[in-house]
């Protein structure tokens, strides 16, 4: 029955064909179309129940570089689904004329036109134009195969609907310009964007200033370094090629180059022609006007640096049919992809006028040589298309026009075809997908366990993003966007994330980005940390006192003690406040100008001083600029990274706001065209203050062991009320206060930048939260019986000490060759709470700390495996040799959390032979474990690093050797000094504990 309908209907499609040759009739129109989709869906249905699909379907194949239709139709839920909107509509309809971007997990489509639209059919039809355009935002789930209707005409969208141009910048969608109908009458040059993923109510228009380019549609966009640039374009009876561009940070339009082909040879103007680009020109591929294509054989450049037009010869592919290079055309598709060979172009499609084209071609941008795909072929001719690519390389095309039969028809179909061979876990994503169709209904905790990578789980469950870069300041990809509007406080959805992670002087900014580091590290992410520019400006040879300018130098004399020129208050008379430290009233602190050596150390009052005159003011501007270019380095290598991201700024640009009078500031800012507004809200997605120890936990600010810290108490809290105000009005600013121990300070800090990202983290960082250890009875088991996990090799030194009381080590840790350096300091409880300075190293400093090394201690080596059971958060040590004999086999599992008895067990890993808890007892601590000597001969045996016994004698009768981790058997193990009500010696934790 089904056969015959098909049949019937593809007979009755030719015939309107036929009819549609000589007369122009709409009403056949409109039927050939829905017989055009009627068509497709019984192709689809019958393809389904035909045997020889279903044994080909029965066996996953991978098939690169072959054009497929995507079943959406037949699709389990697209026959139950409805939209969000209740529109009751499953898919788009067939148009033309719009525009799709993609991420690696979606499909998004804007706008569109037909003429034979349904809705426009009711009424006047003079009167309904308006509804040949489709006001609407479609997504397709790549993973569910269903279409989601996002936004329709009861948004606030848009009225400009055809010919736009579009693109997805991270997570931010763009869509400027555009015509509505009838063509050229009404044009846009505006710009809008939306976060998809976050379910938008509207398309938000962004407000710019400067100079727009004309209103238009058929242009093309590209953003490159920071710039939107708007290429070419009509407003229906005009082409242009001429060049604007918007600067992200400012909003702000400027013509860069307008095209003269009087005066010079530039290239014609054109529209629906499409751009590729480099970091140092932007390519044009085809295009035409009404009446005009231009040829894909010499191709117009315009060179971003030169600001200039060039053309660049292509050359012709030899196993093609001759001419080797692909006809002039315009309206088609073109995408852009990065493989080993460098940036390819591929394209698709297209029409002169005359010709329609179902090709395909590749032209390298490094070679400029076209190469025909020949196993690649559009199945019809197709024009007024779109095409988007993943960052995997699969291309997907939809809708257009198709010509087949000598006759024009607007399709809803969705291609794929996989322009490059992806990385053998896509392959193997694709398949997993092809075998188990119910995988998208799971939740992430069961894929996680599964052995499922996160980048792939991200995709089911539309997480954050798959390139998720973090910073303690964090730049987003879209400067232009207000950050209320695009950045909401439940996630950060960027492809980059900075935080800035501020403090004012000892509030433990070092510490605590060691500790964000290595818990990020341990999920699976990469982390950047981005270093103090001033610091290696200092560090470098540039020393602030060659800076001052010689009258800056007399105001030394001006200002010691018994002078009454100058604005320091110091009085003669009094040695007290000879000593304190005098500020001065732009906030210079007093050594600044007095002790001028000591400020080649310091960067903290470099940045004070930049108050004077000369240099010193060149040099602060100087070193934002290098501060601008550095995190933009980093950010860069962040979004070219192929798993989660963290990024840490150790300062941000405002942080310099708090050490200058305000009238140099306003003036360094205006001379640089610095917007500070967008620097503070829109480059840094994220704020972290760290509250200085002197603002209210004064009995643990020092300053012996910081060569960039001089500042008495007072002066101190000063200073990190400055450096927090300079981030007042930031829509994401945490501050993180003394009102809990340094260990939950820390602990606060990192969930913060959870709580952003959305990552659950169970009750591993509350307050009641604590370490708990556990032994571990080999053999281990398989690697298929863990969830995913990550591996790390680490390695531990032990450095020689000034005392007893005071415990250093070295840790190198990483993953294929590649290192993380990290220097770790404890000392005795001081007001009940531990005191530990981490520091990270470069791998130099590294090196030349070994020397220090105790050769009392052996050398750690071991394996340390992190996953995720029950949403808590494992690391398991393994050790490895070379190692003392009682490290043999060893295998210690930890966690924190707040539970305890039958509850804690119950979260315990079950594939794990876990022999007893092993908390706070000496026997296990890693600093122990490494002594060379005997136990029951060593005086360096530490029971606890606090108590009044703090390293004494281990005697003979309150000791064994500790056993192999195979046997069963429980080692004794000696009574700690200081117990809580657990029995845990919270104080004599080893000092690994959280790294």
């Amino acid at each position: 029955m089904r056969i015959f309908q098909l049949l019937v209907y593809k007979l009755l499609a030719r015939a309107i064909d036929t009819v549609n040759r000589y007369f122009d009739v709409r009403r056949l129109h409109y039927i050939r179309e829905v017989l055009e989709i009627n068509i497709g869906t019984l192709v689809h249905q019958l393809n389904e129940s035909s045997q020889t699909m279903a044994k080909r379907k029965a066996i996953y194949a991978f098939r690169p570089f072959e054009v497929c239709d995507v079943d959406y139709r037949s699709s389990s839920g697209s026959t139950s689904l409805t939209s969000r909107l209740g529109t009751g509509r499953h898919f788009p309809k067939a148009r033309s004329g719009h525009r799709i971007v993609c991420s690696d997990s979606s499909v998004y489509c804007f706008g569109g036109f037909n003429p034979n639209n349904s809705l426009a059919r009711d009424g006047n039809h003079d009167q309904r134009e308006d509804m040949y355009l489709f006001q609407e935002l479609w997504k397709y789930d790549m993973i569910r195969k269903e279409w989601t209707l996002l936004l329709d005409s009861n948004n606030d969208l848009p009225a400009e609907l055809a010919s736009n141009a579009m693109l997805l910048c991270g997570e931010t969608i763009m869509v400027f310009g555009g015509t509505g109908y009838p063509f050229g009458v009404n044009c846009s040059n505006r710009l809008h964007v939306c976060v998809p993923r976050r379910r938008p109510k509207d398309l938000l228009e962004v407000e710019v200033k400067g100079d727009p380019p004309p209103p238009q549609y058929g242009q093309a966009i590209v953003i490159n370094d920071n710039y939107l640039y708007s290429i070419g374009g009509t407003n229906g009876f005009e082409y242009t090629l001429d060049i604007h561009r918007l600067h992200l940070p400012s909003k702000t339009w400027e013509c860069v180059y307008e095209c003269n082909q009087n005066i010079r040879e530039d290239p014609s103007g054109r529209y629906r022609h499409e751009l590729a680009h480099d970091d140092s020109k932007i390519y044009v591929i085809g295009g035409g006007t009404s009446d005009a294509v231009f040829i894909l054989s010499n191709i117009p450049v315009y060179d971003i640096k030169a600001n200039k037009w060039e053309y660049m010869v292509t050359k012709p592919d030899p196993l093609a049919n001759s001419p080797g290079i692909p006809t002039a055309r315009k309206c088609h598709s073109c995408v852009q992809i990065r493989t080993d060979q460098g940036l390819e172009v591929i394209v698709a499609g297209g029409y002169d006028g005359v010709n329609y084209y179902n090709d395909i071609w590749k032209l390298s941008l490094s070679t400029m040589q076209w190469k025909k795909m020949q196993k690649s072929q559009l199945p019809y001719p197709l024009f007024f298309h779109d095409a988007a690519v993943t960052s995997d390389g699969c291309m997907h095309i939809f809708g257009g026009i198709r010509y087949n039969n000598n006759t024009n028809v607007r399709t809803d179909t969705l291609y794929r075809m996989w322009t490059t061979i992806p990385r053998l876990s896509v392959i193997a994503w694709e398949a997993l997908l092809h075998y188990i169709p119910s995988l998208p209904s799971r939740t992430k905790e069961e894929l996680l366990e599964a052995g499922i990578p996160r980048q792939f789980v991200d995709r089911v469950h539309d997480h954050m993003l798959s390139l998720l870069t973090l910073f303690l300041i964090l730049p987003s990809v879209f400067y232009g966007c207000s950050p209320c509007r695009c950045f909401p406080r439940s996630s950060l959805v960027l492809l980059v994330i900075p935080i800035t992670c501020g403090t004012g002087p000892c509030g433990g900014k070092t510490t605590g980005q060691s500790r964000l580091c290595t818990f990020f590290e341990n999920l699976g992410w990469k982390v950047f940390r981005v270093p103090e520019t001033a610091t290696i400006l200092l560090s470098g040879g540039i020393k602030f006192a060659d800076l001052v300018a010689e009258e800056d130098r007399s105001k030394k004399k001006a200002h010691e003690p018994g002078t009454s020129a100058g604005t320091a208050t110091v009085s003669a008379s009094s040695t007290s406040d000879a000593t304190k430290p005098a500020v001065f009233k732009d906030g210079v602190p007093e050594h600044s100008v007095i002790d001028i050596d000591k400020i080649t150390t310091c960067p903290r009052c470099m940045a004070a001083a930049v108050g004077k005159v000369g240099d010193v003011y060149k040099f602060q501007e100087n070193l934002l600029r290098t501060m601008i270019q550095i995190e933009n380095t980093y950010f860069e290598l962040g979004r070219t990274s192929n798993k989660n991201c963290l990024i840490i700024c150790d300062r941000g640009f405002m942080d310099a706001s708090a050490y200058i009078s305000k009238e140099k500031w306003d003036r360094m800012m205006r001379s640089n065209n610095w917007n500070p507004v967008e620097l503070r809200d829109n480059r840094y997605n994220q704020i972290i203050h760290m509250v200085s120890a002197a603002n209210g936990a004064e009995q643990f600010y020092a300053t012996e062991e910081h060569s960039c810290r001089s500042e008495g108490v007072t002066l101190a809290r000063e200073l990190d009320y400055k450096a927090a105000s300079a981030w007042i009005g930031h829509p994401y600013f945490d501050v993180i206060d003394n009102s809990t121990d340094f260990e939950n300070k820390v602990n606060r800090m990192i969930e913060c930048v959870c709580q952003k990202l959305g990552i659950d983290i169970g009750d591993r960082l509350s307050i009641t939260s604590r370490k708990v250890k556990f032994l571990v009875s080999g053999p281990m088991p398989p690697d298929t019986s863990f969830p995913a996990f990550q591996d790390f090799e680490v390695v531990h030194h032990y450095l020689q000490c000034a005392g007893p009381r005071v415990q250093a080590r070295l840790r190198k840790r990483g993953q294929n060759g590649r290192w993380s350096y990290i220097h770790t300091i404890r000392r005795p409880q001081q007001h009940g709470q531990s005191i530990e300075v981490r520091t990270q190293l470069s791998h130099r400093d590294y090196l030349n700390m070994l020397t220090q090394q105790d050769d009392a201690h052996f050398t750690i080596y071991k394996k340390r495996r992190c996953f995720l059971v029950n949403n808590q958060y494992f690391q398991m040590d393994i050790y490895k040799e070379p190692s003392h004999p009682r490290c043999k086999g060893l295998i210690l599992l930890e966690t924190y959390t707040s539970l305890t008895g039958d509850k804690l067990k119950a979260i315990l890993p079950k594939f794990l032979n876990i022999v007893k808890e092993v908390t706070g007892q000496p026997d296990y601590s890693m600093f122990n474990l490494s002594l060379r000597e005997d136990w029951n001969n060593t005086k360096k045996f530490c029971y606890s690093l606090h108590g009044k016994n703090t390293c004494c004698h281990r005697t003979a009768a309150s000791t064994t050797t500790n056993t192999n981790t195979t046997s069963t058997t429980t080692p004794t193990i000696a009574t700690a000094t200081a117990t809580t009500d657990t029995g845990v010696d919270k104080a004599g934790e080893d000092i690994d504990a959280a790294e």
